[in-house]
């Protein structure tokens, strides 16, 4: 079992004495030409037949240039053209992460909230000011009321300015109907006393 053992190590040591020795003779040489594929047949193809023997022979096919110069400078130049550009920012940050996994999809885009409905129309504040009641125990009271500089007096079911219908008095307040929108307003009144 030792005997292969060794046998293994030496034939080892070998092979990598021998893969050394063929980069160091090529490191030597600079002028060495580069192996390149021949278009139209690959390196051992011989024509089989007599006559396209000799056609071969006569005019064998070219060889494409290696390279330009004695260090393959075309070549390089080739095959960087062949990368994909690099982007500006990792051209200039060496740290910048790369990575092979497809970019993550785009956010989904924002929804705009439902726009708010107006809220609905509402009357405006009255604009008068309670006075006083003649006879507030009679069918048809009268209420004293001004609206600016003007003293109004009106009774249940009178229409004020086209807009306003006064449609009663009580104890808490004086009812109005704001015409336009149909809708009822009270309007505080004081007591006599207070």
């Amino acid at each position: 079992m030792k005997a292969t053992l060794v046998t293994r190590s030496l034939l080892g040591a070998a092979a990598i004495a021998t893969a050394a020795l063929s980069y160091w003779v090529a490191a030597k040489r600079p002028d060495a030409p580069a192996m390149a594929p021949v278009s139209g047949a690959f390196a051992g193809h011989r024509p089989d037949q007599p006559a396209q023997r000799q056609a071969w022979q006569a005019d064998p096919p070219a060889a494409p240039e290696a390279s330009a110069g004695p260090d393959g400078a075309a070549t390089r130049e080739g095959l960087a053209a062949l990368r994909p550009p690099l982007s500006a920012e990792s051209a200039n940050d060496p740290f910048t992460v790369l990575s092979w996994l497809p970019p993550p999809p785009p956010p989904p885009p924002a929804v705009a909230p439902a726009p708010v409905p107006p809220p609905p129309p509402s009357a405006p504040a009255l604009p008068f000011v309670y006075l006083g009641t003649l006879n507030p125990d009679a069918a048809r009271p009268q209420v004293f009321i001004s609206n600016g500089d003007r003293l109004l007096i009106v009774s249940p079911g009178e229409v004020i300015d086209g807009m306003y219908r006064f449609e009663s008095i009580a104890a808490t307040g004086a009812l109005f109907t704001y015409l336009p929108l149909n809708q009822q307003q009270v309007m505080p009144v004081q007591g006599e006393g207070n």
